[in-house]
């Protein structure tokens, strides 16, 4: 579970709604959860995130609706953990503007990366590189523009 969405879920300084019904006093007292991803990028011993993967079990297609959940589920996580790290660098505009989160997004034999970035310091910036079909042979080169994505994340970080 993404840590940093469920900060933003639970932050009660910017709910639009302060007024509850009778019917709504038994859930304030519930902690909303955030959203769960196959996998969270998290410092050891620590709440900070800086990625996530999202997995499926079989390709449809780019236009497919896991596809397209999924890439929205993660972008929603990647952006979360953005703004948490430019909260725990003080407001600093310029470390603000160097910080990534990186995602993963992987379904039956294709993988995609997604980079998230704040380049003019106001405006999250989602990156979607290319899909590329994960090979069952070591020697297959498009195997290697996926192992080539994987060392590009690891870099980000």
């Amino acid at each position: 579970m993404s840590l940093a969405s469920n900060d933003r879920k639970n932050d009660t300084s910017c709910d639009a709604d302060h007024g509850t019904s009778s019917s709504d006093s038994r859930d304030v007292d519930r902690k909303k959860i955030g959203r769960k991803g196959d996998g969270i990028f998290r410092l050891k011993g620590d709440r900070l995130e800086f990625g996530a993967i999202e997995a499926g079990r079989k390709w449809e297609d780019r236009n497919g609706r896991k596809y397209i959940t999924d890439s929205l589920k993660l972008s929603k996580m990647l952006r979360d953990m953005l703004v948490v790290l430019i909260a725990k660098c003080k407001g600093n505009e310029q470390i603000a503007k160097q910080l990534q989160t990186v995602g993963m997004l992987h379904s039956g034999n294709r993988f995609q990366l997604l980079t998230m970035d704040v380049p003019m310091g106001y405006i999250c910036r989602a990156q979607r590189l290319d899909f590329y079909e994960v090979a069952g042979r070591i020697n297959d080169p498009l195997l290697a523009f996926v192992i080539k994505d994987v060392l590009r994340a690891k870099a980000i970080h």
